[in-house]
Order: structure tokens, then sequence, then C-alpha cells
């Protein structure tokens, strides 16, 4: 599998959709097809997204590849955001500002950690029957990847090869080796 060089060495073969953004030139190539506003839109961008993957299949590139299994998944669930969320909104609004100590709303004053928002249940009800047919859709298209022997070929070799973890440095306290 060909893949560019600057991405070779830190991508990393992963089943969530982590790094669909952040891998060019890919995400910069993909990005603009990526389309759930409605289940036409989706099917169409689907279907672009998936020329793409067969295009860098043809080619022998495993991350081009992977990213537009990234922006497919991404794409179903996306859509199921907004579909089973009034307005696509995944977090409710904190119940304290934190005004009066200088805290940051949505952090609780907690430089560089996550929101800590809560999460809004999902009730079950569709809100937006679009982006539920949008989402199945896109569903479709993310089970043609995973059917796809040579994608997942590519994808348990790349995951084998590259997806490796650093070993740990033994503490000084160790008594291995003496």
């Amino acid at each position: 599998m060909t893949s560019s060089n600057q991405n070779m060495k830190s991508y990393r073969a992963l089943k969530t959709e982590q790094g669909v953004f952040t891998t060019p030139p890919y995400s910069t190539k993909i990005k603009p097809l990526w389309r759930f506003v409605n289940a036409n839109v989706a099917a169409t961008s689907a279907a672009a997204i998936w020329a793409k993957f067969e295009m860098y299949r043809n080619a022998n590139d495993f991350i081009g590849m992977d990213i537009c299994r990234k922006f497919l998944q991404m794409g179903r669930t996306r859509s199921l955001r907004y579909a089973l969320r009034r307005g696509g909104k995944k977090y409710g609004t904190s119940s304290s500002t934190g005004a009066a100590t200088g805290e940051s709303e949505t952090t609780g004053g907690r430089v560089g950690k996550q929101p800590t928002r809560k999460e809004i249940p999902r009730t079950g009800k569709i809100y937006d029957e679009e982006k539920s047919k949008g989402a199945s859709i896109f569903e479709n298209y993310v089970k043609r990847c995973w059917e796809d022997e040579t994608y997942v070929s590519a994808f348990e070799e790349w995951k084998a090869k590259h997806n490796t973890q650093q070993p740990k440095a033994k503490s000084m306290g160790s008594k291995e080796g003496g």
C-alpha cells in the first residue's frame, strides 16, 4: 500500500473518526464532498466520497481509503445527531457560569480540559426525518467499506505494522536486570 510519506509514520488505523480533519492532503480533498443537510444531499455526498474511496483503492492508498471511510462514518454520526436531537445539540448549557470565581463556563476553570457540560440524553424520537434517512445512506456506504476485501486487508495490515505502542520505560526501582 502506498500513502503520502508525510502521513505514513504517524497515521494510525482506528475504527473511530479520529484524524479525519487532520490528515492532509486527504482531508482537504474529501471534506468539500461531505454534506448531510438532507437525504438527497447525503446520497450525492456519500456517492462522491465512495468514488474517492475507489480511486484510492485502485491506487493502493490505504490512508486515502481510510479517511474516506471515516468521512462516511462521520456523515452517519452527524446525521444521527441532528436526527435524534433537536437542533443537533449534543450537550446542554452549563448550570453555573463560574463568573464569581472567574472560571470558564465551558471548562469549569480547568485549563486545557474538555468541557464539563452534560450530554443531552437521546429520547429515541426522530426530530429530523431527512437527517435520519441521510444517516442510513451513509451507514450503507460504511458497510460497503468494511465489506471491501482490499480495504479490510489493508486496514489489518496497517494496524499490525503501524499501530504499535511505544514500550514503557522501566522504572528506576525495577529489579529486572540487576
